[in-house]
């Protein structure tokens, strides 16, 4: 939406006002930091947070989780291959058929095996399978081998139908892991506001610094002339005593600031993700706060503005689908309540050899097979208390629960941070409004009272305080500029308008951040 014009007069508080902020923060130390090494722009601090936000790093770990939960839910239809080998030698006693008498005969055997079996999603068990075996009697001219290859299929008609338990998790997990593609977004999102709010917390203290050298600056000048006045003879030495006093607390409020320009920049440097030597090297900001428009936004407004987050909440969006992950979960625990009803098909052959030699380990695969075999059956199985069964559907109908109520939760919340950060927006503005004209009567205040003084109309405590005046109402000024560059963020956070989708994954761009949407 384009920007409404400022009034003219608030347009006039606004040049002067920025002027007079130009001027304090050229003589801070931060404009040498700038100077010296270089200026931090937020379009560097967006770029370095997508890099290395703790909170964005973190997101994406449980995205490679995700992707580890789906690889291993999908373990149940790996292809299980199996092969053995054996041999066997046995000495027996048996009759012979002439004599009757026992005599010893020794028996070699000598079997393998292969077999495979392949659970499908849609829950049919396929299991091919071959073995051979050969037997020899010492002595004898000829060894029986057998050979049988089979394919066993079954298939479930109530229990597991079409995959519904087994599938169930990695159905669930494939969900769940375009879930923790939108959390990514939507950690990046709440990263880059963090960042962005610390980067103009980080700007509105170094502002500060130079409202407060400024100030300081004047309240030494005051007493360096008051000094010469009275050294003069022309003003009494009890107007010094203020002037110091005056100058002390300037000194004071100059130190904090330069404290909280310390403090402000650990917390950006922070956000952003950067080492700790990093931190104590950040330059100046050199972003400028964005203009601040006024704005009166109606409900048509507000209203667009719910819809658009309903549409673009990458955290809505992630929580209908963790609810869509949960129900297929639920689905399958009702399909293990269900008795176990399975179609058993086979089909396969056998053969037999006689054979003098190692052959038979392998001609009785294709030599002289009488034909097909097939087999057709039905398994039931109904458990009785299937307590687990119970137990498990009980708690995913919980989590569903838990997740709809979550999902319904955050909605609202949506829905509220979007009218509040309207609300902010436009207070905001007005605020700023409101302090420039504030600083542009401060000044003329100030103006005139010190004329007054030096007329004698005026004591050295009514210059104090309309100086005093100024300084707050500056100070006010970087506080509403400062409150409407983080409501204009809070407003691209609310509404899911801070990321967009680009050809190398999610982007951010800077200038979004410095308008609404």
């Amino acid at each position: 939406m384009k920007a409404q014009s400022p009034h003219p007069r608030n347009r006039t508080a606004a040049r002067a006002a920025a002027a007079a902020l130009a001027a304090l923060a050229a003589a801070a130390p931060g404009a040498a930091l700038a100077q010296e090494g270089g200026a931090l722009t937020l379009g560097e601090v967006v770029r370095r947070t997508l890099d290395g936000s703790p909170t964005i790093q973190l997101a994406r770990a449980r995205l490679d989780a995700g992707r580890g939960e789906l690889l291993s839910s999908a373990a149940p239809f790996d292809l299980q291959v199996g092969a053995g080998v054996a041999g066997e030698r046995q000495n027996r006693l048996e009759p012979d058929a002439q004599t009757g008498l026992l005599e010893r005969l020794s028996l070699r055997s000598t079997r393998y095996s292969v077999g495979a079996a392949r659970q499908t999603r849609s829950g049919i068990t396929v299991s091919p399978q071959l073995s051979v075996s050969r037997t020899a009697y010492d002595g004898a001219p000829v060894a029986d081998a057998t050979a049988s290859v089979g394919l066993d299929v079954t298939v479930p008609l109530l229990r597991d139908r079409w995959g519904r338990a087994t599938a169930a998790p990695e159905r669930a997990a494939r969900v769940a892991l375009r879930a923790d593609e939108l959390d990514v977004r939507h950690g990046i999102a709440g990263g880059v506001f963090d960042a962005a709010a610390a980067y103009w917390e980080y700007a509105a203290a170094h502002e500060r610094l130079g409202v407060y050298t400024r100030a300081e600056e004047r309240a030494r000048t005051r007493l360096e002339r008051t000094r010469t006045l009275v050294a003069a003879d022309e003003r009494p030495a009890s107007d010094l005593h203020p002037l110091e006093a005056s100058l002390a607390r300037a000194r004071m409020s100059r130190i904090s600031a330069e404290q909280g320009v310390e403090e402000t920049r650990r917390r950006l440097g922070l956000a952003m993700g950067v080492e700790p030597a990093e931190i104590a090297a950040l330059a100046a900001p050199a972003t400028a706060f964005p203009t601040a428009a006024p704005w009166l936004p109606d409900d048509a407004e507000e209203r667009r503005l719910v819809a658009l987050a309903v549409s673009r909440r990458a955290d809505l969006a992630a929580g209908t689908l963790d609810r869509r992950s949960v129900e297929i979960l639920v689905d399958g625990a009702r399909s293990e309540l269900q008795p176990r009803l399975d179609l058993q098909v086979g089909v396969g052959y056998s053969g037999r050899q006689m054979s003098s030699g190692y052959g038979g380990l392998v001609e009785p695969l294709f030599q002289d097979v009488p034909g097909l075999n097939a087999t057709f059956g039905l398994r039931y199985a109904f458990p009785v208390g299937n307590a687990a069964a119970r137990g498990l559907a009980l708690q995913r109908q919980a989590a569903g629960e838990q997740q709809r109520i979550a999902e319904r939760s955050l909605a609202r919340e949506i829905e509220s941070g979007v009218r509040v950060a309207v609300a902010a927006l436009r207070r905001r503005a007005a605020e700023v409004a409101e302090a420039e004209r504030a600083v542009e009567l401060y000044r003329t205040t100030v103006e005139n009272e010190q004329t007054k003084s030096g007329l004698g109309a005026a004591t050295v405590f009514d210059v104090i305080f309309a100086e005093d005046n100024l300084t707050a109402a500056l100070l006010n000024v970087v506080a509403g500029r400062q409150g409407y560059a983080v409501a204009l963020a809070q407003l691209r956070y609310e509404t899911g308008t801070m990321v967009e989708d680009g050809e190398a994954g999610p982007t951010v761009e800077t200038a979004k951040l410095l308008e609404r949407p």
